[in-house]
């Protein structure tokens, strides 16, 4: 499959899922990054004031729900149309409906905050995406992000993995400082667990 008809697939996929995604991700697929990666970064945020908060790969905006509940001013990408319709639903101050392999449609250096959960999975270049998300953010900002672990040989779900190496390679593309790493469960998809590495990283002063 090229890249092209991958991201056509994905984007059906996902709209198609889209009216009971929450339900899905959460009750059936045991999904948690939305509730962990958000409530540390809220944690190590409270002397910023207003967030402004870029969800990549937003979906519904399950994972933007903690920094609605502060009021902060939340921005959600995603590939997916239905997707976006759904999002809609939720407070969002701008929703793009876009690849996220492509140039991102925000203003460089306007976010103290950007999340790109359950989205490594699915992206054809990683370097670009934390170069992406390194170019977005604030000088201080704060970056959640998580990389699924690779699967054993049997497995066959068609998603990308990665072995710790590879996420600290893409991390130092970036030129992120780490500031916590995570491990834990991601979800559990056709029967099989899915881990996870989740990343909470600093842009620095000196960028």
């Amino acid at each position: 499959m090229d890249s092209d008809e991958f991201q056509r697939e994905l984007k059906a996929r996902y709209s198609d899922l889209a009216n009971h995604y929450d339900d899905l991700v959460t009750k059936m697929a045991a999904y948690t990054a939305h509730e962990r990666i958000p409530r540390r970064i809220i944690e190590l945020s409270r002397a910023c004031g207003t967030l402004r908060v870029l969800d990549a790969g937003c979906g519904t905006g399950l994972s933007s729900v903690h920094f609605f509940d502060l009021s902060a001013q939340v921005t959600g990408i995603d590939l997916a149309p239905g997707m976006i319709e759904q999002a809609r639903k939720r407070p969002f101050e701008r929703l793009i409906c876009q690849s996220l392999d492509e140039p991102w449609d925000v203003p460089d250096s306007d976010f103290n905050v950007v999340i790109a959960l359950g989205l490594t999975e699915f992206i054809e270049d990683i370097h670009a995406l934390m170069t992406n998300i390194a170019r977005k953010l604030v000088v201080g900002g704060i970056c959640g992000v998580t990389f699924a672990k690779p699967l054993p040989p049997t497995c066959r779900l068609q998603i990308k993995t990665y072995e710790a190496a590879e996420c600290e390679t893409a991390i130092e593309v970036g030129k992120f400082l780490i500031l916590e790493l995570l491990e834990f469960p991601g979800y559990i998809k056709c029967g099989e667990q899915v881990e996870y590495r989740g990343y909470i990283l600093r842009k620095p002063c000196m960028y």
